[in-house]
């Protein structure tokens, strides 16, 4: 299932399940029968989620409605949790797509540009034996070796992420090294750091508000964690809160959490937790960050345009110069 089959799925369940119809009898009038038969052989929900490939916090939360008796509740907030995925992953995929077009349209002008019209323009220098500015002789040696050059500028970037996408494949230590370089990234890292604050928040509110006692809920985050940054934001504080720790101050000491949370979210969890409304403030401070993301990714837009047409120009411009310098220079000499 892709994640909006699985956000669908459970959207479904949840209304069928408000409505006092039985787990059993929801999976008939929905016309899983393979799940039916399944619920009928006494599989948990929770296991046949996992066969489905949900993400395990997905399948935690159905683990918790089954054992809090709260299946409706719990398959409601699977459906809200996808939902938060599904909107993050289309505003990074809007962020980055623009730049990625441009880019590859660029890559395909410059290399036929390189390919076939300054070979053209060096033919017919050559055939009127002019003596070229040093700017034209780089652009027609450019073109000349194009193959072996692009070939560095494009494959060399290539092989890099290729490797690091390997080395982080075979090692758990470079890939905690990976992801918490992501977030200091220029451009890409406060997309990720909002999308991961956002997320954490998120699911660490929706356990809460299920009454799964915070040391549950962070292990169980911790377990499911698609990365490491929220995964040991939850095993430390998990760590701190055993030891006596306030959820404040445990906090405070985490290197993930200072890097995702602002002094003001800080704050505002210090005040929630002495006030018994720690799941509402991490809900709104989910939301605010995914407003944040929102506008961060609309912004980026307008921003990358403008330095990617700027680009493009000077490479244009600097092409053109270099062709028509030993123009002028024929010009002035006749």
């Amino acid at each position: 299932m892709t994640l909006v089959q699985q956000q669908a799925f459970c959207r479904q369940i949840h209304l069928l399940l408000k409505t006092g119809i039985s787990l059993i009898d929801t999976c008939r009038l929905s016309e899983l029968h393979e799940l039916e038969t399944e619920l009928s052989n006494g599989v948990s929900p929770s296991k046949i989620m996992a066969k489905l490939n949900f993400d395990p916090f997905c399948v935690s939360l159905i683990a918790v409605g089954e054992t809090a008796g709260q299946l409706e509740q719990s398959f409601d907030q699977v459906a809200q949790h996808l939902d938060m995925k599904i909107r993050i992953q289309k505003k990074i995929k809007k962020a980055l797509t623009y730049p990625a077009i441009v880019l590859v349209m660029a890559i395909i002008m410059t290399t036929g540009i390189f390919q076939w019209v300054i070979p053209h323009f060096a033919d017919i220098f050559k055939s009127l034996n002019a003596e070229l500015p040093w700017l034209t002789v780089k652009m027609i040696a450019i073109s000349e070796n194009w193959i072996w050059v692009s070939s560095m500028i494009f494959g060399i970037p290539v092989l890099v992420i290729l490797s690091l996408y390997l080395a982080w494949q075979s090692s758990m230590t470079i890939q905690r090294l990976l992801d918490y370089l992501t977030i200091h990234l220029p451009i890409y890292g406060p997309i990720k750091r909002l999308s991961i604050s956002s997320t954490w928040s998120k699911q660490l509110s929706q356990l809460c508000q299920t009454q799964v006692p915070i040391l549950d809920a962070l292990k169980s985050i911790s377990l499911s964690s698609p990365n490491w940054i929220t995964h040991d934001l939850s095993a430390n504080l998990h760590r701190e809160l055993n030891l006596g720790q306030s959820f404040d101050q445990a906090l405070a000491k985490c290197l993930a959490a200072r890097q995702l949370f602002s002094v003001q979210d800080m704050h505002l969890l210090k005040i929630s937790q002495q006030n018994g409304q720690l799941p509402e403030t991490l809900a709104t401070i989910g939301n605010c960050h995914e407003n944040n993301l929102e506008h961060l990714t609309e912004n980026l837009g307008d921003l990358i345009e403008p330095v990617l047409i700027m680009v493009m120009g000077i490479l244009v411009g600097t092409i053109v110069i270099s062709l028509y310098l030993p123009i002028f220079e024929m010009g002035q000499g006749i």
